[in-house]
């Protein structure tokens, strides 16, 4: 699937927050989500309508990891690979995006997923601060709980477009976590801005936290949307004084939505994330 006249469906402003602000159980983390997006609306009621409801949701958490070769070959051309997986089911799937500052460059990229009836693709904006602009081709498939993904060739099975587009592409090069780091996430939700009336454009904001999923002796706790109960996340890791602790995307996502009114909703998601410098790769830190 390449993007030619593709629309962008998702913009995305991201930042950075402080780590240790963010930190203790749940309670602890919703007062601090509470008090950012307190001050966030302050800072913003002079140019949006109206902003709504707190970040009082919690998502049930999954675990994130991004995977490259030991030379970052996927780094190198433009790639990124994540697995996402669901803490109690083990349900995962796996995306594959292509970034780059050219909004015609990203959109031409061959995105096919093979063979999967269930893969969903998005053409994307990037903006980080001090608003640089990244355009992502991204799709995503869901893959069996025990589907290797451990060579170049394991990913080229997933997306055969990348054996050709990635240089010196070996299909036998072990793939690996980033700085052997998976974190574990956890998503925040419901407040909103308004930003237009018409059409009506919504934004709806979530605060979404990593933190390093190796055991701990500390956890917090997250509620489950639909049950009642808890699941133990463990707590940030010490950090020393030069670690990049935090990246605190704020994520717009608009999101089209033409009906028979042909109104366009716009979805703005203000996402600050807390996760360590254990990516390493800019081109993961998505």
């Amino acid at each position: 699937m390449t993007g030619e006249g593709r629309s962008v469906v998702s913009r995305e402003y991201k930042a950075m927050l402080r780590a240790g602000r963010f930190g203790g159980d749940e309670k602890k983390l919703l007062e601090a989500a509470n008090a950012l997006w307190r001050e966030f609306s302050r800072s913003v009621e002079d140019v949006v309508i109206a902003t709504d409801g707190e970040l009082g949701l919690v998502k049930p958490p999954r675990e994130i990891t991004f995977f490259d070769t030991a030379n970052q070959d996927l780094n190198a051309g433009s790639y990124v690979l994540r697995e996402r997986r669901e803490i109690e089911s083990r349900e995962r799937e796996v995306t594959l995006k292509f970034r780059h500052p050219d909004r015609y460059v990203a959109q031409d990229r061959n995105m096919d997923a093979r063979d999967s009836e269930e893969a969903r693709s998005k053409f994307e904006e990037d903006i980080k601060v001090p608003f640089l602009c990244l355009y992502s081709f991204s799709t995503t498939v869901p893959i069996g709980k025990h589907r290797s993904l451990d060579e170049l060739s394991d990913a080229a099975r997933l997306f055969p477009d990348i054996a050709g587009k990635v240089d010196g592409f070996q299909g036998d090069d072990a793939l690996a976590a980033v700085n052997g780091f998976t974190a574990r996430e956890l998503v925040l939700s419901g407040a909103s801005l308004r930003l237009g009336k018409g059409p009506s454009k919504d934004a709806e904001c979530a605060l979404i936290v990593w933190y390093d999923a190796a055991p701990s002796t500390r956890s917090i706790a997250c509620r489950r949307n639909s049950q009642t109960g808890s699941i133990p996340i463990p707590a940030p890791r010490r950090r020393s004084s030069t670690d990049r602790v935090m990246l605190a995307p704020i994520h717009v996502h608009r999101d089209l939505v033409l009906g028979r009114s042909g109104r366009r909703r716009t979805r703005i998601e203000y996402c600050p994330a807390i996760w360590g410098e254990a990516l390493g790769l800019s081109a993961c830190a998505a």
